[in-house]
This record gives structure tokens, sequence and C-alpha cells, in this order.
């Protein structure tokens, strides 16, 4: 069977923030909490050295393609609601991985042409 796996990008200001120190509390607790929240891999990805800009970028997984856009779509509402940043640009997308089926049963070996290509 294949999976669906959700990557979004969230480029964003802090305005409020006038040191790294503040910045970097303000995306680590947003960070925190979202990861809490959806389970998902999520990172500060760029612009660490920047006083009030930040980027996330955060991936999912999921079985089918309506669930990881459901996901992505629940985080991207999350980020975007945030009163303490100002979205500047953001990026979704669900992409299909996979699809072969191997032929191996639980307990038995695995086969070189269990997964074909």
């Amino acid at each position: 069977m294949a999976a669906m796996v959700g990557f979004g990008r969230w480029l964003f200001r802090v305005p409020g923030s006038r040191s790294l120190k503040e910045k970097r509390s303000v995306v680590r607790s947003l960070r925190d909490r979202l990861r809490s929240r959806f389970s998902v891999s999520i990172s500060e990805t760029d612009f660490q050295d920047d006083v009030q800009r930040a980027e996330l970028a955060a991936a999912l997984a999921a079985s089918d393609r309506v669930l990881a856009e459901s996901l992505l779509s629940k985080l991207d509402e999350a980020i975007c609601s945030d009163p303490r940043i100002f979205i500047i640009e953001r990026e979704l997308r669900v992409v299909r991985i996979g699809g072969a089926t191997p032929r191996a049963e639980w307990g038995e070996p695995w086969r070189d042409d269990d997964f074909p290509g």
C-alpha cells in the first residue's frame, strides 16, 4: 500500500522580537506546541541568525491523501492563527510514495525481489 507524505513550509516574521533570544523563544514554543499537538516532525530550517524572520518546515505521514491533507490543513491553521507571528509565505504539499506490496509475511525473511525496482 502506498503512503502519503505531507510537507509544509512557513516563512514568517516575529514582529515584537528585538533579540535572537526573544525570537527563539517564540519559535521554540510554537514548534514544541505543534510537535506535541499534531505528532509531526517540525524544525526551524532557515534564518536562525535573523532577529525577526524564521522558517519552520514540517513533515507527516498518513495512510491516505484525505487524512494527510486534513492534518496538514489543521497544522497550517494552527500556525497561521498564532498572534505572535506574521506569515510571509507558506507552501503545503502532499505526495504519494511507495505502492508496491511486499510479499513477505510476518516471520518470513525478506528477499531482494520483495521490492521491485
